[in-house]
C-alpha cells in the first residue's frame, strides 16, 4: 500500500506533535501486538486471521512513520529488501538441492 500525501502529512503531524520517543514506543507496542497474534496462531492453532490483519495494518502504519521520521529513502529501502529476497531465493535453492540453509 502506498500512502497518499495527505496520509503522510498526518503521520508527520503525529511525529511532530507526539515526539520521536512516543512514536518509537508506539511502533514497538504495535509490533509486539502482531507478535502476540502470530504466536496465538502458531501455538494454539487459532483462526485469528482478522486479528493478525488488524495488527499487521497497525505495524504497516507505524513502519511508515518510522521511515519518515528517519528520512529513509524509498529506493534504498526497496533495494535492501530486494537484496534480502534474493538471498532468501538462494537459500531456498540450496535447500532444494540438498544443501544446508
Amino acid at each position: 500500500m502506498k500512502f497518499t500525501n495527505e496520509q503522510i502529512a498526518i503521520l508527520d503531524r503525529a511525529y511532530k506533535t507526539l515526539g520521536r520517543d512516543s512514536q518509537v514506543a508506539i511502533a514497538i507496542e504495535e509490533m509486539a501486538e502482531l507478535t502476540k497474534e502470530l504466536c496465538k496462531n502458531l501455538t494454539r492453532g487459532r483462526d485469528n486471521v482478522a486479528g493478525i490483519t488488524e495488527e499487521l495494518a497497525d505495524v504497516y502504519v507505524v513502519l511508515a512513520q518510522i521511515k519518515n521520521m528517519y528520512g529513509i529513502d524509498d529506493a534504498k529501502l526497496d533495494q535492501i529488501a530486494a537484496d534480502k529476497i534474493e538471498r532468501l531465493h538462494q537459500r531456498l535453492d540450496q535447500r532444494a538441492a540438498g544443501g544446508a540453509v
